[in-house]
């Protein structure tokens, strides 16, 4: 476990992705009661990993969000040729810990990232037609499952609206991918030499579904995925999400690289539903598992109704983070939100849990914060933190600020620190990231 009087301080000369919140949101999602250690774990991986398709799937199944980048807009410049991008933690005891240093370079039809480490992707790209040399991971082979990264080539060489791919490894492993498509309809064929053991993949896609299958042909023991979705759509009142890993114990072997959670259970399963009534929101999320280990089901519910209108919101959501048990570890939220004249926004954030109902009886979690855009491109947050009555954790002042004034950079930090008793202040996280881009 990472040690909570680690301050995290991050330089970024570019963010990990627009898309992705930094690892202090993370950790914040944690002290508010919204995901679990071990999911904070599994987030952190996929961020080492730059993960963006598992982390925007993860967000949906344990928070059921959506990856978003329009938090704040930026300001976009209409050529953009090289983003350079270091990295650095350091602990209560001012030492650096797990420096990157990381460049991209795009020069059309090549891309170029590298760092330090002998991490380095070439991409060469014209029309559909793409070549990669170099890091390789599983968005690139577009298999649907993680995969471990890998170093070689893969390249794919399109035919009208269908295509043929080719992988070759530095561990003299290799593959080959069919991909037919036909209106909505995609089918992929995949065939894999992983250190002289051979798997097949097969992925189907549309509007509604997307389904992945590997199987071991040595062993004859499948893995599957499937993701169902209802149609985009405006205006729909209802929407549904889900997603499904079943899979045997003796199925995980490299090169497969899933989830912690994943991993440890034979069944795997998310769903979320929406449904909007005029100005009410409607959440429903449900998530099953089947540990490997102990062969009990595991189950939680949420659901969360939230009133908006121009002035702001309102939200409450119940959990029963453990429905064997009667509604065991239950937990109540409920988040407001006013918009304030000149730029501001008011919010209030409550949270009270425990093990079952009986344990309510002490103070709940609050928390109190306010919001400036003073500019289209200036972002300021300050958040103030008051830990539930058991808790020692005290009192925490939280600051975001997010600035972009000029095309060629941009300043982001994250910071906290502990106000305890008698007065004493204590760092406890802390991250910036400056981009430059040329």
């Amino acid at each position: 476990m990472i040690s909570k009087k680690i301050i995290w301080l991050l330089f970024t000369f570019n963010c990990l992705s627009k898309a992705l919140p930094q690892t202090e949101e993370i950790f914040w999602w944690w002290d508010d009661g919204l995901i679990s250690y071990e999911q904070v774990e599994e987030f952190l991986v996929l961020l080492e990993h730059e993960d963006e398709e598992g982390f925007c799937s993860h967000m949906e199944a344990y928070l059921s969000q959506s990856c978003s980048t329009d938090s704040i807009k930026t300001i976009k410049r209409k050529y953009q040729y090289a983003k350079m991008n270091w990295k650095t933690e350091i602990d209560s005891l001012s030492e650096l810990k797990k420096q990157r240093l990381q460049f991209k370079a795009n020069f059309t039809p090549f891309h170029l990232e590298a760092r330090p480490d002998s991490i380095f992707t070439l991409t060469y790209k014209r029309k559909k037609n793409t070549a990669i040399l170099g890091n390789l991971t599983y968005s690139h082979l577009n298999t649907g499952i993680p995969l471990e990264p890998m170093k070689g080539y893969f390249g794919r060489f399109f035919i009208r609206k269908h295509s043929l791919s080719m992988l070759f490894t530095t561990d003299t492993n290799y593959g080959i991918q069919s991909h037919f498509i036909k209106g909505e309809h995609q089918l992929q064929l995949h065939l894999y030499s992983f250190f002289k053991r051979h798997y097949f993949l097969t992925r189907y896609q549309n509007k509604t579904a997307d389904f992945s299958l590997w199987y071991d042909i040595q062993k004859k023991q499948p893995l599957a995925r499937l993701r169902l979705k209802t149609p985009s759509q405006k205006n729909r009142p209802w929407q549904w999400k889900s997603e499904l890993y079943i899979h045997s114990k003796d199925s995980l072997q490299s090169p497969l690289l899933l989830p912690k959670s994943v991993a440890q259970s034979t069944l795997w399963s998310t769903q979320n539903q929406k449904f909007s009534f005029s100005f009410l929101e409607l959440n429903l999320s449900q998530k099953i598992s089947i540990p490997i280990d102990t062969g009990a089901t595991v189950a939680s519910a949420d659901a969360s109704l939230k009133a908006t209108q121009s002035i702001g919101f309102i939200e409450s959501t119940w959990s029963c983070r453990d429905i064997r048990q009667k509604c065991g570890k239950p937990q109540w939220r409920f988040y407001a939100l006013i918009h304030a004249p000149k730029k501001l926004e008011l919010f209030s954030k409550i949270r009270l849990q425990g093990n079952s109902f009986s344990d309510w009886n002490h103070r709940p979690q609050l928390l109190f914060g306010i919001t400036l855009n003073p500019e289209e491109a200036i972002s300021f947050k300050n958040e103030f933190l008051f830990a539930e009555n058991e808790s020692k954790k005290g009192v925490s002042w939280r600051q975001s600020l997010q600035i972009q004034t000029s095309p060629y950079w941009s300043f982001l930090s994250h910071f906290e620190v502990q106000i305890q008793k008698p007065l004493s202040i204590l760092p406890y996280r802390a991250g910036v990231s400056f981009s430059l881009e040329y």
